[in-house]
């Protein structure tokens, strides 16, 4: 699945979902560009770390309010097993 496609999904889930209302387009995009950057860096990390290091490679690049980092936060648990996957596949 292309970059592109995974980023219109993951948006098109996150807008339907009212857990996400905090998480627009722009912090999805960041994150999973994040992800695709810092694959091999991230591949070393445990779950939790690679919540921490992509929350604050998102906060480096974007003002955040404390519900939009909460809303992240929840995203990137939830998925978590997504990111896993893609750093795998871009590290195989």
């Amino acid at each position: 699945m292309s970059i592109k496609a995974k980023e219109q999904s993951v948006a098109n889930h996150a807008e339907s979902n009212h857990m996400f209302d905090s998480v627009d387009r722009a912090h999805i995009r960041l994150l999973w560009g994040v992800v695709d950057t810092h694959s091999l860096l991230l591949a070393g990390l445990s779950d939790e770390a690679i919540g921490y290091w992509i929350l604050k490679r998102v906060q480096e690049r974007l003002h955040l309010n404390t519900d939009e980092v909460s809303g992240i936060q929840v995203y990137i648990a939830e998925r978590i097993h997504l990111i896993r996957d893609v750093v795998s596949a871009e590290n195989s």
